[in-house]
């Protein structure tokens, strides 16, 4: 299976500070809003004469790629303030056991999905790192899971706390990545040949990754096509509010 290993530190956060469009990029959104457009111009011009499974399909289309768009927005504006340093982690004690919950509140789309397995490692403790930060970052790995597998695919995930370190797995069993392309994932509007017909932008993975080198953390992804990935990401906490001094130097670049 395919790897990526990420470094750590200073040398992990220089990686992805641009998020400059290239003019495949700003081609490819563009013509994703001509196409909203487009069927938005149809409904006004032929909408009474068009049957009503017709109108349903352009609307919930019209629908569909507004969403996406907000979402990219969103997305846009989280990466650009964590790579600017306008965004920096604030530690504080977090209760790891409300991590699952704070990050499907951002995956409001996935509230009845049950298809996730869940395995806790380690006793439940109260942490000492930017919870946030975190649920964001599993949040996005999270949709990547559900969205590049089948609709009955299970996704596993798993958080272990031990001594100083979280780590949290999420493993698919999707589409996987090529391996000649599996060193661009985390590249901001990077997306694999082999995504097909499937909604994204490539900000996921790009906004969990920065979310995790803001934390001073690791982030690992092993990946093979038509097997499934397994993102790991590895969080540094200290063991108590009382001694910030010894939460990692590194997490809040």
């Amino acid at each position: 299976m395919g790897q990526i290993h990420e470094p750590e530190g200073e040398e992990a956060s220089k990686k992805g500070r641009s998020i400059g469009l290239s003019a495949d990029v700003a081609h490819k959104l563009r013509g994703r809003l001509a196409s909203i457009a487009h069927a938005a111009e149809l409904l006004k011009c032929y909408g009474a004469e068009l049957p009503l499974e017709r109108r349903e399909k352009y609307l919930d289309y019209i629908l569909d790629g507004t969403k996406g768009f907000s979402r990219l927005i969103d997305d846009l504006a989280w990466y650009e303030k964590l790579n600017s340093g306008r965004l920096r982690a604030t530690p504080g004690t977090y209760p790891l056991r409300s991590l699952l919950e704070d990050a499907r509140q951002l995956l409001p789309e996935f509230d009845s999905d049950l298809r996730l397995k869940v395995e806790w490692g380690g006793p439940p403790v109260d942490v000492f790192l930017d919870g946030c930060m975190v649920a964001v970052a599993l949040s996005k790995v999270l949709r990547n899971a559900w969205v590049y597998s089948p609709p009955a695919g299970e996704v596993n995930l798993v958080v272990q706390s031990e001594p100083g370190l979280v780590r949290v797995i999420v493993r698919d069993h999707g589409i996987g990545i090529p391996a000649g392309e599996l060193s661009r994932i985390g590249e901001p509007f990077y997306r694999c040949s082999n995504v097909g017909e499937v909604a994204g932008s490539g900000m996921g993975l790009a906004i969990a990754r920065a979310c995790v080198v803001s934390l001073g953390g690791q982030i690992r992804i092993e990946s093979e096509p038509k097997k499934g990935t397994v993102v790991q990401m590895n969080f540094p906490w200290a063991p108590s509010v009382a001694h910030p001094e010894s939460f990692p130097k590194n997490s809040l670049a």
